[in-house]
């Protein structure tokens, strides 16, 4: 009974720092700005997703809605770290009460862990 609850956090901790990786990378490909140079106008430079249309990322900047899809690292806890933590959780375990609980926990320490890689990483 120790060792599987044992193995369950383990698994549960190394799911939890994958998500936090892969929220920072898709935060990271979301990243650009543009800058005001007076001779060339306007500069856009970005990752991948902001090269696309640097217009529309930059008239959405900052608003409540684009905060927890690629807005804010520890927004996206709430929104990337579901999409990534219900489909692989009904999948292997199926769906139980207790899954809501430990999905509340798993935000709460994502929101820790996106912020501590973004500033390290």
């Amino acid at each position: 009974m120790i060792e599987e609850i044992l193995l369950y956090v383990i698994g549960f901790v190394i799911f939890v720092i994958l998500q936090a990786l892969f929220i920072n990378g898709w935060h990271e490909s979301f990243a650009g700005g543009c800058t005001q140079d007076l001779t060339k106008g306007k500069i856009c430079s970005g990752n991948i997703f902001y090269k696309i249309s640097p217009s529309f990322f930059e008239k959405h900047r900052g608003n409540v809605w684009t905060l927890p899809l690629w807005g804010c690292i520890k927004c996206e806890s709430s929104v990337i770290g579901g999409l990534t933590y219900w489909p692989i959780v009904l999948w292997i375990f199926g769906f139980h009460g207790i899954e809501i609980l430990i999905y509340i926990f798993d935000v709460f320490i994502l929101v820790y862990l996106n912020y501590f890689f973004y500033k390290r990483l």
